[in-house]
């Protein structure tokens, strides 16, 4: 047992120094700006900012948040068709209500156009996109303590390829840089690794961002492997982090491969609003398309805004 014991502290040490190693290693070839410079000469540490990035869950707190508050978001949705004429729409307004550990919504109104729903009975999405936008953000029935109601759409097969597909998506929307188990992109998207680092230029700098002041790190594709296909996976990825505590404001990044069998091209664009002390999402911008195996083409465009936390329900 002690002999166990001593491999499995051996490994986290290793773990923990591999880490340490490859924050070194970007802090050396980080380029800074003028402010940064300063910053740095009067105590701003490059490593601790670069370590602090990685294991930052800001985005993951606030979009947790959204579990537990009232609030309205306003959804536009567009499809269109290989030659960017329009297919298909969506607009939406609701609300959700979060009272007594319990969490629903109601739509105050929507309207779509084209084929966004399939001609069935019972509306069921058309796209893809739709789907998971539902399945991120939209309550069906009542939830209570995380224990929500049966979903109706689809079959047992599919809601655990969507579960898959979301827990996936998750960590390339709170954690882009960071390894995500997506088939045949491997280790592309742990952009911080030894071998993937080699690829991008890091930069960190200083801008404001709706007035506050922040420090900006970058990652962006090297211009030497920027068409090259299938070496990377994030062309770019932006941060915004306030001055004063690091709070990340916005990111901003895009998402870029091509293999045989599919092809996607995603710009994401996060921004936070703080309420109160706690922090949530005020819009989420998304535009690309993809084209994978037993998948129509896709190519969509959305936005998300989300206002009025605290809201109560009136009778």
């Amino acid at each position: 047992m002690k002999g166990i014991a001593t491999c499995l502290l051996f490994g986290i040490y290793l773990l923990s120094a591999a880490q340490e190693t490859g924050v070194k290693n970007i802090a050396a070839v980080v380029q800074l700006d003028s402010v940064v410079i300063v910053a740095q000469k009067a105590g701003f540490s490059v490593e601790d900012f670069i370590a602090f990035v990685r294991e930052d869950e800001s985005f993951y707190r606030a979009f947790k948040n959204l579990r537990t508050a009232s609030y309205r978001f306003d959804v536009e949705m567009e499809f269109q068709d290989r030659k960017e004429r329009q297919k298909a729409s969506y607009r939406a307004a609701q609300v959700q209500y979060f009272e007594a550990s319990c969490r629903w919504m109601e739509i105050l109104e929507s309207s779509s156009s084209g084929n966004f729903f399939k001609k069935r009975k019972l509306p069921k999405y058309k796209y893809y996109t739709a789907k998971l936008y539902d399945r991120l953000f939209c309550t069906v029935g009542k939830v209570c303590n995380e224990q929500s109601m049966p979903d109706p759409d689809g079959t047992e097969d599919e809601k655990r390829k969507m579960e898959g597909h979301v827990e996936e998506l998750k960590k390339l929307i709170f954690s882009p840089g960071e390894k995500a188990n997506v088939p045949f992109i491997e280790n592309k998207t742990a952009i911080f690794s030894e071998r993937m680092s080699s690829f991008y230029d890091f930069m960190i700098t200083s801008d404001a961002y709706n007035g506050t002041e922040c420090y900006v790190f970058t990652a962006a594709v090297k211009p030497g492997y920027a068409d090259r296909e299938g070496k990377t996976v994030i062309k770019y990825l932006s941060t915004w982090f306030r001055k004063e505590d690091f709070q990340v404001m916005a990111r901003t990044y895009r998402l870029n491969h091509q293999t045989l069998l599919y092809t996607f091209d995603v710009e994401m664009d996060i921004r936070l609003t703080k309420r109160g002390t706690q922090y949530f999402p005020v819009q989420i911008g998304y535009d690309g398309f993809w084209n994978i195996p037993f998948k129509k083409y896709e190519k969509g465009t959305f936005t998300v805004r989300f206002s009025d936390f605290g809201l109560q329900k009136t009778n």
